[in-house]
């Protein structure tokens, strides 16, 4: 089953070579993703993540309990 994502290089095995690999992880904006196949064969693959939503449209679901609600968590801190 192939998809439509990129191909990424094997997660790094160490301490070392895993801590730079996740650095430069963090500057790309897609994300690694382990892939198994049906023979349990693992790949990875560079995925786009999801579009991120419209703020205010989130912020007009809450209700007004929800809101009163964080600003009370806010003020007694």
């Amino acid at each position: 089953m192939s998809t439509p994502n990129e191909p990424a290089d094997p997660i790094a095995k160490g301490v070392i070579p895993t801590a730079f690999q996740n650095l430069s992880d963090l500057l790309v904006w897609k994300q690694r993703v382990i892939v198994k196949n049906d023979f349990g064969e693992e790949t990875c693959e560079w995925q786009s993540p999801e579009p991120l939503k419209n703020p205010f449209s989130l912020l007009a679901q809450l209700g007004a309990r929800d809101v009163s609600c964080s600003i009370r968590r806010i003020i007694h801190r």
